[in-house]
């Protein structure tokens, strides 16, 4: 077998029928710049010829099918009661790909959208875009889910969401740019509020794969109104100050901007080959982000896209997801501009 046809077989060309040789070496076509072996170039040719395809639609930068490499890191907490809650899922792919799934509250209603920072503060934020979406007991990757590309493209994928990137690069609906996973920021990636953990999908024992938390771990100073995971995203090269941690995963230490130093939990996926970045994760306890949430949880990705708008303001995207759906975070989500 050679490119998938076997040699010496005959293969129909505008009507006309031509043998292939039985040398070993394919025939080869030039499209355009580049050249593909014969056969190749003739399924190209049909596939453009089809009717019933659109090429001129946008690009779904989606996750991938289940059936894919990426390695799910369950985020579970433990109670004081001893009881055992699925906080979220975060799930890596070989190029260093992540995504971020909604906390696993029972199925509810979040509103997802894009906010549009000015970082002069001169202006007022705005929200851009704002859907609501259906966040039901999908398991990742089909779960309401934050997605970063290693080239930098940032996404809400979701049921019925709306979120592209054009064929020229420029995103649509809720995505943006943000930082390339192989120049990472030194900060923050994503951040995840969730206030009553206790409603939280339970465990009864803790799944491959699990970054585990303790509520008692928290100290007595610390606000419990919420229970926030920080996210931060390494470079390959930071692999060497990883440490391993006593209950055999791995850590890694960072400087906080107040100048103390903290220790994170890092998700690292096993294999050989080139290694690629890696997210690393803080739990601690913080007051509600927003006045009246009480139940629910709010999620943000690193700003992106940052220009000038027709008033010469230098402004920013944030992308967000909110439950309950008609909490109000734009006052919110300028603190980060």
């Amino acid at each position: 077998m050679a490119n998938g046809l076997r040699l010496g077989t005959a293969i129909k060309i505008s009507h006309k029928w031509q043998s292939r040789d039985n040398s070993k070496e394919p025939r080869w076509r030039h499209l355009g710049n580049i050249a593909v072996p014969f056969p190749v170039a003739c399924a190209r040719r049909r596939l453009f010829q089809r009717k019933d395809l659109d090429f001129t639609r946008p690009l779904l930068r989606e996750q991938p099918s289940p059936h894919t490499t990426m390695n799910l890191f369950p985020m579970v907490l433990t109670l004081a009661s001893g009881r055992h809650v699925l906080l979220c899922e975060i799930g890596i792919e070989k190029d260093g790909t992540y995504c971020v799934t909604a906390p696993y509250f029972p199925p509810h209603e979040a509103m997802v959208g894009k906010a549009i920072l000015c970082l002069d503060g001169r202006e007022k934020s705005h929200l851009e875009w704002r859907q609501k979406c259906a966040v039901n007991g999908d398991p990742a990757p089909h779960r309401l889910r934050l997605t970063q590309f290693h080239d930098g493209f940032l996404q809400f994928v979701g049921h019925g969401l709306v979120s592209r990137q054009n064929p020229d690069g420029a995103s649509q609906g809720i995505g943006t740019h943000t930082f390339a996973l192989r120049d990472p920021i030194r900060g923050p990636a994503f951040i995840l509020w969730m206030s009553a953990v206790e409603k939280l999908k339970t465990l009864d024992d803790f799944p491959e794969g699990a970054i585990c938390f303790r509520e008692a771990d928290l100290a007595d100073g610390q606000p419990r109104d919420a229970i926030v995971i920080e996210g931060q995203y390494f470079p390959p090269f930071c692999r060497q100050f990883l440490k391993r941690a006593p209950d055999g995963g791995s850590t890694i230490s960072v400087a906080h901007p107040s100048g103390v130093i903290g220790e994170l939990r890092v998700l690292v996926r096993k294999e050989t080959g080139e290694p690629a970045g890696f997210p690393g994760v803080r739990l601690f306890g913080g007051p509600s982000p927003v006045p009246g949430l009480a139940s629910g949880y709010i999620m943000i990705g690193a700003t992106g896209n940052r220009r000038k708008n027709e008033s010469g303001q230098r402004v920013s995207d944030s992308l967000y997801c909110v439950s309950p759906p008609d909490l109000d975070v734009q006052g919110f989500l300028q603190t980060f501009a």
